[in-house]
């Protein structure tokens, strides 16, 4: 009877590999053969990889991608420039951990991380994660910690069902929608610099429902702060600013932000600019609470090509 059940144990352990496997190359072959929002992830790594230093790269989520004019500030800082944003939800462990392996020399990176990142959304979540993970490099599994494994294999049965509604036809040139063909050479977001704002009033995220900013990440404070000083004292220059958004989402979390900056202090991190650098007012929103209209990519292109000029040494 033992015997029978290690045999059966491990005919089903062997066939739940066999099949975690179809799926996992299934997923990856149709995922990056489609123009799918998230595919845009590989193409800013492999730019990342070959990109001549000296650079400004910028990390972050969606803010980043929707908030900058990266031509721009090539052209006035006369340097390489990649915007790394694309989605929060990948989450800001796993965005740093990339990055990081692509640095070069006389480098500069610009962390520019929602709110959310040091609340909820540090190790990823849905399957956002799992998409960034498929379009990532194949060593990418080995800085993972334990709940950004979890989260990525939650994320496959939400990829293997949505399948059949992948866009296989280029979006409609008159209907803005979120795809990889609306990025350009740099990494900006830019089809929607002409689009019309599509959500108003914005919807927007209460960090702590309570006050008690218990729910501030403990780990993801430790996490971040140590490979923070990692780059630093690698000879990197790292600047860490608050988002893009909308000035109602920091008014809403005024307390829970400030308990956070105090916090980060703590770890010997701050940021290294007020938070009311990029905020905006309504009329400056596109779709969501992060996204900004291009009056507001201009004002936040400008407002980061001065921050880093007056940075530069």
């Amino acid at each position: 009877m033992k015997i029978f059940l290690i045999k059966t144990g491990v005919f089903f352990a062997c066939v739940f590999i066999l099949i975690s496997i179809w799926i996992y190359f299934g997923l990856q072959w149709e995922y990056k053969n489609t123009h799918v929002y998230m595919s845009e992830y590989q193409n800013k790594i492999q730019r990342l990889d070959t990109l001549p230093s000296p650079r400004v790269i910028i990390l972050g989520g969606s803010n980043a991608a929707f908030g900058f004019d990266s031509g721009r500030i090539a052209d006035s800082l006369q340097c390489n420039v990649q915007n790394m944003g694309l989605h929060a939800s990948i989450g800001l462990r796993y965005m740093l951990s990339q990055t990081a392996n692509h640095l070069k020399k006389d480098d500069i990176l610009v962390i520019i991380p929602e709110y959310e990142q040091f609340f909820f959304e540090y190790n990823g979540s849905g399957d956002i994660l799992t998409q960034a993970f498929l379009y990532s490099e194949k060593n990418s599994w080995k800085e993972l910690n334990f709940k950004q494994a979890v989260n990525i294999i939650d994320g496959f049965p939400t990829m293997e069902f949505g399948r059949r509604k992948l866009p296989k036809e280029p979006p409609h040139e008159d209907a803005w929608n979120y795809s990889a063909l609306n990025f350009n050479e740099y990494g900006d977001e830019c089809a929607h610099w002409k689009a019309d704002s599509l959500k108003y009033p914005m919807e927007l995220t209460q960090l702590d429902q309570d006050d008690s900013n218990s729910s501030i990440s403990d780990y993801a404070l430790t996490d971040f702060s140590s490979k923070v000083k990692k780059l630093r004292e690698a000879g990197y220059r790292v600047f860490i600013l608050w988002p893009s958004t909308i000035k109602g989402n920091y008014d809403l979390n005024h307390k829970s932000l400030t308990t956070l900056q105090q916090r980060l202090s703590e770890y010997g991190i701050q940021f290294d600019a007020g938070p009311e650098m990029f905020l905006h007012e309504d009329s400056l929103m596109f779709d969501a609470d992060y996204h900004v209209r291009y009056e507001g990519v201009e004002r936040n292109t400008d407002r980061l090509i001065r921050f880093l000029k007056s940075h530069k040494d």
